[in-house]
């Protein structure tokens, strides 16, 4: 069981040293490539590529590249930026009309509540009404019979 452990250990101590390995290859690499790649674009001049290119054909492949890259951008941001208005313009016709329904919403809940609080005012004038009736009626009724005596 010892040995397995021991077995097991050693494998995954290989494992990490392979691991180790191809990081460290593939580090290399990597930097060897952005190196070459700097010296095709006019860096460093005592760097060997097989494949360097003059100083002004690289200035001019680069220039060309940024003025591409910018024309490009100026073109997507122009392209964004009609989008946005597009949509701001939408947004305040939205909103316009959205107002405009909730004007007319107030204005018909006020209409229903001015009318409801009418029926109201009607029958507590009722009240009053009937009171002031009741007790009109009744004090003449009294005085009609005071009279007759």
């Amino acid at each position: 069981m010892e040995e397995n452990k021991q077995g097991e250990n050693q494998q995954n101590e290989n494992n990490q040293q392979n691991n180790a390995e191809n990081s460290n290859k593939i580090a290399k690499a990597f930097d060897a490539n952005i190196k070459k790649l700097v010296a095709i674009v006019g860096g460093k001049e005592n760097l060997y590529s097989p494949k360097k290119l003059a100083k002004d054909i690289t200035s001019k492949l680069v220039e060309g590249l940024v003025k591409e890259r910018k024309e490009n951008l100026e073109k997507e941001i122009k392209t964004d930026l009609i989008a946005i208005l597009d949509k701001k313009v939408q947004l305040d016709k939205d909103i316009k009309a959205k107002e405009q329904e909730f004007l007319k919403l107030k204005e018909q809940k006020c209409k229903e509540f001015n009318e409801a609080i009418s029926k109201l005012f009607a029958k507590v004038e009722g009240v009053e009404q009937m009171e002031t009736d009741y007790y009109n009626t009744l004090n003449s009724s009294g005085n009609t019979a005071d009279e007759k005596k």
